[in-house]
């Protein structure tokens, strides 16, 4: 956040302050759920999502799933400015980013991502970040929707 503000304090732009904001706490992993070796997903890969909006003009840009390029807030903002999308995701977005000459791609998955993983495999359950599932708080999936909190399974029941 300093960064960021540091950022303003310079005469940049809001939007070079976010991007430095979040790129300084993806480089840093400021808390273990930013940036590359986070938390893995269910296969124990790390994969990075960001999204920047410029409040100007209303033009966004976002990434999601991607595995192989750690500055996922400069990707997005390359988004918004070289591309009619407003998403890419996983391939399409590592592409992109081939595309617009970042050419070097470092791994979001460290050494550490892999051994939680394996952690996580070992006592046969993961930690996760879902939530309005039946027993999501109590036992490892599979969980249930619940039917109370759903509101996909009461829309479906109007159809």
């Amino acid at each position: 956040a300093s960064s960021g503000y540091r950022a303003l304090s310079d005469g940049l732009s809001a939007l070079d302050a976010v991007e430095i904001g979040c790129s300084t706490c993806e480089d840093d992993q400021c808390d273990g759920t930013v940036g590359f070796g986070n938390g893995p997903d269910s296969l124990g890969f790390t994969s990075l999502d960001a999204l920047i909006m410029d409040g100007n003009t209303m033009n966004a840009g976002s990434v999601a799933y991607i595995q192989r390029y750690r500055k996922a807030i400069s990707l997005a903002r390359q988004v918004m400015t070289y591309s009619d999308h407003t998403l890419l995701v996983g391939d399409g977005a590592e592409k992109f980013a081939e595309m617009i000459g970042i050419l070097q791609p470092q791994l979001t998955t460290t050494i550490k991502t892999r051994e939680l993983y394996q952690s996580w495999k070992t006592s046969n359950c993961q930690p996760n970040f879902y939530r309005n599932l039946d027993g999501v708080d109590e036992h490892c999936p599979p969980y249930n929707i619940s039917t109370s909190k759903s509101n996909f399974n009461n829309n479906q029941n109007e159809m």
